[in-house]
């Protein structure tokens, strides 16, 4: 049942390639905007308007395939406005490096039907400025930004087997460097906001990339692989085949690199560590010096020195509880006023940022780079946008394009 469920899984993200916007036909240069083919005239993106437009306008096309919903059949008073224009950085489906992005944080760009997996669709990922500018087509599985780090992976089923992989990227959250690390497993942020970034390879090689884009470090599957006690292990537990029981999961802590091993049999033994050091490439059994003997997980939510929960008292609120903006790093509180229902943000002196907004309209995460994501509903329509979480501007929107299989 397990594995019937996982290839549903792949194929629904072997979908997702259907969906993936054309590429230019020529790339744009850093002084100019992108071509018109940019955006194909088969696929319509842009809604009709009797006003030129300076730069190219709509969602990145799909291409391939499924079958795509035209937006040019609708009457154009009905039709949602996109609001976007494009970075001189653009180049399509891969990103570039350059000094000038500012804040890089992802938008989504096209959804696709999966049926009976849950919970019914899957998005695809592309990269935008603070500004509203597209810097990559909608091409990523996910795109995830933790600790001055972004990291955009795109899917890949294995031919013969459950696992999963994923092409990776990993960058600055500025983009002033961009490295490409390939087919690789998974991608590990450090836990308590610090060090180096790791992907774990197909063949177990791990590799530690630090904040200036620099491979500190490869520990290769020889090095741990003796220390483990056994050779049948998996990176994956939900694609585990039935003669491997060990499970490997790799955490980045103080700058290290702590590798747990645990045991999934009725006489399992006692989850253990192996340590990898990114300064050296070694592999050890006892912590180098000065190094905790396993991960410490603390929480950033203000306490008082009885460890409960600080938070401004907001009147009218049921609850309230801190969150935080990965990409800022700033204090904000969420809260309800009782219906379950709408909920509001607020700055940490408790005065509200926003107000009465659904979470089903909202996107995770909910709060980043100083803006706040959502999912609409335009005319019919479904759009992705970005507002400023100050001035409550649309910053960004696009509408999201639509395939099935």
């Amino acid at each position: 049942m397990m594995k019937c469920k996982i290839i549903a899984v792949l194929l629904a993200f072997a979908l997702l390639a259907g969906c993936l916007p054309l590429r230019p036909a020529e790339s744009p240069s850093a002084s100019s905007e992108p071509p018109a083919s940019a955006t194909p005239s088969a696929v319509p993106s842009a809604a009709p308007s009797d006003e030129p437009s300076a730069e190219p306008s709509g969602t990145p096309a799909p291409s391939g395939p499924p079958v795509y919903t035209d937006w040019s059949q609708l009457d154009p008073p009905d039709y949602p406005e996109d609001k976007y224009t494009y970075s001189p950085h653009y180049s399509g489906e891969k990103l570039t490096p350059g000094d000038d992005y500012g804040l890089l944080l992802p938008y989504i760009g096209a959804a696709i039907d999966t049926d009976d997996w849950e919970p019914g669709y899957a998005y695809y990922y592309g990269v935008m400025d603070r500004s509203g500018r597209v810097v990559t087509d909608a091409v990523y599985d996910n795109v995830s930004q933790y600790g001055g780090y972004l990291a955009l992976t795109k899917l890949t089923a294995a031919a013969d087997s459950y696992t999963h992989w994923r092409y990776v990227t990993i960058a600055a959250q500025d983009g002033r460097w961009v490295r490409e690390m390939g087919l690789q497993q998974s991608v590990t942020y450090a836990i308590d906001d610090s060090g180096p970034i790791a992907c774990i390879g197909l063949d177990g090689e791990i590799s530690f990339v630090n904040s200036d884009g620099e491979i500190t470090s490869i520990v290769t599957k020889d090095v741990y692989a003796p220390l483990v006690g056994t050779d049948r292990f998996s990176f994956d537990f939900l694609t585990m085949t039935d003669d491997c029981n060990v499970f490997l999961s790799l955490e980045v802590y103080e700058g290290m690199g702590y590798l747990r091993v645990m045991e999934f049999t009725e006489d399992a033994w006692e989850p253990f560590y192996i340590y990898l050091d990114p300064a050296t490439g070694a592999a050890s059994l006892t912590p180098p010096e000065g190094h905790a003997v396993e991960p410490v997980y603390v929480s950033r939510d203000p306490v008082d020195e009885n460890g409960d929960p600080i938070v401004p008292d907001v009147p009218g609120m049921a609850s309230v509880w801190a969150i935080y903006d990965d990409a800022t790093g700033e204090l904000y509180y969420e809260g309800y006023a009782g219906d379950g229902v709408t909920y509001s943000i607020f700055d940490r002196d408790g005065n509200p940022v926003w107000e009465d907004y659904e979470t089903a309209e909202s996107v995770y995460p909910l709060v980043l780079g100083g803006t706040m994501a959502f999912i609409e509903q335009r005319s019919g329509v479904t759009c992705f946008a970005r507002y400023d979480l100050v001035t409550h501007e649309c910053i960004f929107r696009c509408v999201l394009r639509s395939c099935s299989s």
